[in-house]
C-alpha cells in the first residue's frame, strides 16, 4: 500500500508540474516574441534623423541617358531656386521635366539643333558658351 501512495502521489506530482511548465513556456515565448518585435521594427526604420529638406529637392530621377546629358549640359536649370544648376546633374522637378522633354524628342527622332531650340524657347537657361547654337527671337 505505501508504494501505490508513493505512485500516486508521484504521478499527482507529474500531473502538476506539466502546467506549471506550460505557463512558464508561455510566458517565454509571449516574451520572445515581444523582443522580435520590438527589434525588428528597430532595424527596419533605423535611427531616427533630422533631414532638411529645400523646396526643390526631389528624390533622385531615373538614369539619363548620354544623349540627353549631352544636350542637357548646354543648359542651366530654369527652376530659379536651385542656384542655377547645371541642367544635366539637377533633380529638382523642373530639371527632370526638361530632360524628360529632350528623351521625348529624341525618341520621335528630332534632330539635335531642333531640340536645343525647343528647349531654349521653351525654358531658356542656355549657357552663354552656347549662344551661337540656337536662334534668338524677339
Amino acid at each position: 500500500m505505501a508504494k501505490r501512495r508513493r505512485r500516486r502521489n508521484r504521478e499527482r506530482e507529474e500531473a502538476e508540474q506539466p502546467d506549471y511548465v506550460k505557463y512558464l513556456v508561455l510566458l517565454f515565448g509571449v516574451a520572445a516574441i515581444i523582443v522580435a518585435v520590438v527589434v525588428g521594427t528597430e532595424r527596419e526604420s533605423g535611427p531616427a534623423r533630422e533631414v532638411e529638406l529645400h523646396e526643390h529637392d526631389h528624390p533622385p530621377a531615373a538614369p539619363v541617358s548620354m544623349e540627353v546629358r549631352q544636350i542637357a549640359s548646354h543648359f542651366v536649370c530654369a527652376c530659379g531656386s536651385c542656384g542655377e544648376l547645371e541642367l544635366a546633374t539637377c533633380s529638382c522637378g523642373t530639371a527632370v521635366e526638361e530632360r524628360h522633354l529632350i528623351q521625348t524628342e529624341l525618341n520621335r527622332g528630332t534632330s539635335t539643333e531642333t531640340i536645343l531650340q525647343v528647349i531654349h524657347d521653351r525654358y531658356g537657361g542656355l549657357k552663354p558658351e552656347f549662344a551661337g547654337v540656337v536662334q534668338h527671337k524677339g
